[in-house]
């Protein structure tokens, strides 16, 4: 059974955004058993996966500053997926833009 993907994932992070301030949900099917993070920014963000239910949530593992990564900074990730007949990369990926907001005090 192939695996499809529905959800949302937020293409816009703000910088120093508090837990929960940036939370990314998939529901995965077609059996996937698990799923984890793939790709070069993988290591930025954390997913756990709920099998029962097929969904994936993911957040920052790290609070991203503009001041360190400038304004703009993106990075992208995408989802690798176990099921009974063997492990799969899946095709989206997914980019997240930081924007930087004016935190100097005045």
């Amino acid at each position: 059974m192939p695996v499809s993907v529905s959800g949302n994932v937020p293409p816009v992070l703000f910088e120093n955004a508090r837990r929960g301030d940036w939370v990314a949900a998939l529901t995965l099917s077609g059996g996937v058993l698990d799923a984890t993070l793939i790709g070069a920014d993988a290591a930025r963000f954390s997913l756990a996966f709920e099998p029962t239910t097929g969904v994936a949530t993911i957040i920052p593992a790290e609070v991203f500053d503009a001041e360190r990564y400038g304004n703009g900074a993106t990075w992208q990730f995408g989802l690798s997926v176990r099921t009974a007949t063997g492990s799969a990369d899946l095709p989206d990926t997914y980019r997240i833009t930081l924007v930087g907001l004016d935190d100097t005090p005045p």
